[in-house]
């Protein structure tokens, strides 16, 4: 059995795949056991097949209509074909980050939302079980949702940067493709068993081995032989590891329609249980950690069919918008905080600092407690002699009071002695705030290079550069020019070639329904045949008791009438006539009556035989016509399958002479060529020959004729 939900508790239902062999024993343990149970999916077959002829149809409208649809389910290769896209329609926006390879050795792909800088981040990962399907499909709609949302308008995107990791398990998604859509873990190798694949889940190293997990290789929970040790996982902790300024992270599964936050593992609470709680009320939210667990509640589980994409990435989103507006929130007041902080001690005005009036500054009091009328803030600076000088600066009313090392001294000399450790307030040469860095982030390439150039004193060689990098990319624009033509040429033929296949496809499968329709007609008529072949059965034995049942009779009929021939013989004188008589009509008589008997039970065979006869050629005539379709139809399937071998062998033959005949163009190219430098070699030799010509000059005629010499 496959455990869909896992058993927790004994207050919660628990969903189970079960083979269609062991039904019948699971239901009589179920019963026996007084376990009340529901069938929430009958056939899981016909969903799978439904599943797989639903993303065929959309492949192919979307390869007509050239777009993508984020109402369906799609493949490995289509996902990350769909990032590139959104990558350069987004390019000033969104980046792609290759965090490491797959056991499989597949690009792990992250997908950066960021306007520049090494800001705080949130990290989201989808599909980290592969069979989860609708857990892929949401981080597709929500990776364009930020990007067409926040393309213009980077509102949150000013004070941190979001990092999705939408395929974790990239191996195991594509196997649930190609071979096993139920697939669960990773597709690695466990030594020593011969089951694959480690629960990427239970792989981390907080919690590991604990309740939930299984030691069993062939276990879908299965922790794996120590943490870390999947390189999916791996690829992740060094990623995160290396940033070092993750404020969150969320986690996206299915099914169950929940929202968890830690421990998963343990019934015990977190230190930060009051804060998560007080946000999961307010809008299903977080400062730190999360796992969604998206829908439904095990009417379709892992089966969620598409029109639920979109619906469930849109009700998903209004929980990832708050996380971000929150945590943007949290680094806003954080930073701005601490820089009108050090500001303050600068010496700078109280226009500077976000406030009207400075008493706007002191921090509100703790519950209970009168509010202060003064604050203070401190630097301290120790020069390279390790002598430490403190400045203070505090604040008393609407007025402010400054100090040196203890010492009271007014703002003219508290400013000079900041500007003989370089500190220069006015030019605000010590801080860098957010609005500078945000107005260089924004300029465009030709304002920031402009900047830089002055910086660098390298605007003399702009005009040079300018010059070269026109020449490179015209070379680079010929060059590009000329691949695409030709890897456009090759991608069409082999998109018509594929798009024959799957239209083929398309078609076999409908063919493939139509003879099952057709094959479910025949058994029917061969099971009505085989009913009336059985009746004919019973119908020929009955006729053989009968025929036996007359032979006996014509027997006893034989016996009569050599008993009559006896008694008709001439009887002595001694015998009364009158006695012979009576005998003699008796037996007539009796002979009479079995005549009679033979003669009702010959008419009932006749018709027996009759009707037997009729029902044979019956059964026969449709039993040919039967066969007879089943014929045409076969013959007409194998038509079709013959027609698409060979346009499949006629394209591989047009393929081969297109390769034939490239190989005799660019060798008849190769040849043009040698034989262009030699008639080049030939024409330099004719050049040289004809300046070495000399000309003689005629006297005795009076035309003059060139006189060459060797």
């Amino acid at each position: 059995m496959d455990f869909w939900l896992s058993p927790v508790s004994m207050e919660l239902p628990v969903d189970i795949r079960v083979p269609s062999s062991s039904l019948s024993s699971v239901s009589e343990i179920l019963s026996a056991n007084n376990i009340a149970y529901s069938v929430l999916i009958n056939d899981l077959q016909e969903r799978l097949d439904e599943e797989k002829f639903e993303m065929m149809e959309n492949h192919i409208k979307e390869r007509s209509g050239r777009s993508f649809n984020f109402g369906a389910y799609h493949r490995l290769e289509t996902i990350y074909s769909w990032m590139d896209t959104l990558v350069s329609e987004y390019s000033t926006l969104v980046t792609k980050l290759e965090i490491g390879r797959s056991y499989e050795n597949r690009p792990m792909y992250v997908l950066k939302f960021s306007k520049g800088g090494n800001k705080p981040a949130i990290w989201i990962d989808t599909g980290i079980h592969s069979r989860e399907w609708v857990s892929q499909a949401t981080g597709v709609w929500t990776a364009n949702k930020i990007a067409t949302d926040y393309g213009t308008d980077a509102s949150l995107l000013d004070n941190m940067d979001i990092y999705m990791l939408i395929l974790a398990n990239p191996d195991g998604y594509d196997y649930t493709h190609n071979n096993d859509r139920m697939w669960r873990k990773t597709r690695s190798e466990n030594p020593g068993s011969m089951c694959r694949g480690v629960d990427p889940n239970r792989n981390w190293d907080a919690g590991f081995g604990g309740p939930g997990a299984s030691r069993n290789p062939c276990s879908d929970s299965y922790h794996g032989p120590s943490a870390h040790s999947e390189i999916e996982v791996k690829n992740v902790v060094n990623f995160i590891k290396n940033h070092g300024n993750f404020k969150s992270f969320i986690s996206v599964h299915a099914y169950s329609q929940l929202l968890m936050y830690p421990y998963g593992y343990s019934c015990k609470n977190a230190a930060h249980q009051a804060e998560l709680v007080r946000k999961e009320k307010k809008a299903k939210s977080i400062k730190y950690s999360f796992a969604f667990e998206l829908r439904d509640t095990g009417n379709s589980g892992f089966l969620l069919p598409p029109t639920q994409i979109i619906p469930t990435a849109s009700e998903t989103w209004l929980a990832l918008k708050h996380i971000m507006e929150y945590l943007a929130m949290k680094q806003i007041l954080g930073k701005s905080n601490v820089m009108d902080a050090i500001s303050f001690a600068m010496g700078e005005r109280a226009a500077c600092l976000r406030v009207k009036h400075l008493r706007d500054l002191v921090h509100g009091a703790h519950i209970g407690r009168p509010v202060p009328g003064t604050a203070r803030v401190s630097l301290q600076y120790c020069d390279q002699e390790d002598q430490e000088t403190v400045f203070c600066r505090s604040i008393f009313g609407d007025s402010s009071e400054y100090r040196i090392n203890g010492v009271h001294v007014s703002l003219a000399k508290y400013l000079e002695e900041l500007q003989k450790i370089g500190i220069v307030t006015k030019a605000r040469n010590c801080l860098v705030f957010q609005g500078a860095v945000e107005s260089i982030a924004l300029k465009d390439p030709k304002e920031r290079t402009k900047m830089f150039e002055v910086i660098s004193q390298s605007k003399e060689y702009a005009a040079e550069y300018d010059q070269k990098k026109e020449a490179l990319i015209k070379a680079k624009e010929d060059t590009q020019f000329h691949f695409n033509k030709k890897k456009s040429a090759i991608v069409e033929r082999k998109q018509v070639s594929q798009e024959k296949v799957e239209l083929s496809l398309a078609e076999l499968f409908h063919n493939k329904k139509g003879v099952r329709a057709f094959s479910d007609t025949l058994t029917e008529k061969q099971q009505v045949a085989a009913a009336q072949s059985n009746k004919l059965m019973n119908a020929e034995q009955k006729f053989k008791s009968l025929k036996k049942e007359h032979g006996r009779l014509s027997r006893e009929q034989q016996q009569v009438d050599k008993e009559i021939c006896a008694q008709a013989r001439p009887v002595p004188v001694s015998i009364p006539v009158i006695k012979a008589k009576v005998n003699t009509s008796h037996h007539m008589k009796k002979a009479e009556e079995l005549r009679a008997a033979l003669r009702k039970i010959q008419k009932w065979m006749a018709f027996k035989e009759q009707e037997l006869a009729e029902g044979r050629e019956r059964s026969v005539e449709r039993y040919k016509e039967l066969k007879e379709l089943a014929r045409k139809q076969g013959a007409v399937f194998t038509q079709q399958a013959e027609k698409l071998h060979w346009e499949v062998r006629a394209d591989r033959e047009k393929m081969a002479f297109d390769q034939r005949r490239k190989k005799e163009v660019e060798a008849a190219i190769r040849s043009n060529q040698t034989h262009l430098q030699d008639l080049t070699r030939r024409a330099e030799k004719l050049e040289e020959y004809t300046k070495s010509c000399k000309y003689v000059k005629c006297t005795h005629f009076t035309t003059c004729s060139p006189s060459f010499s060797k």
